[in-house]
């Protein structure tokens, strides 16, 4: 009889800061999860090919919008986890994030033990 082994963890980190993507990624490998980053729109939506199965996301991004990724992971129906990170207060923008149906949305500053819970 086979048993198959459980699913891998597989985190994207999407997160322009570098002081905040090397403490996300610092805390996921602590945990023993695979995590990989991207720091730019164009890399989170190339790095989408990998499956990952979490995605820590965030708005602002060098040369676009978060939002643009969590759009092609709900028109690809990925099965991604998507934990929104932002520090906008913009009504208009929290709106359009909320009607994509991210899995969560942490303001900032947050706790990063949330994120692994």
């Amino acid at each position: 009889m086979l048993v198959e082994a459980p699913p891998t963890t597989r985190i994207l980190v999407v997160e322009d800061e570098e002081v905040i993507r090397d403490l996300l990624m610092m805390v996921f490998e602590r945990e023993g999860l695979e995590a990989t980053c991207a720091g730019t729109t164009a890399e989170a939506l190339s790095r989408l090919d990998d499956c990952p199965t979490h995605i820590t996301l965030d708005l602002h991004l060098p040369d676009g919008r978060g939002t643009e990724v969590l759009q092609e992971v709900r028109t690809r129906g990925l099965p991604a986890r998507v934990a929104v990170t932002t520090g906008t207060i913009d009504p208009a923008l929290l709106r359009i994030v909320s009607d994509l149906h991210p899995d969560r949305i942490f303001q900032k500053p947050f706790r990063t033990s949330v994120l692994v819970k």
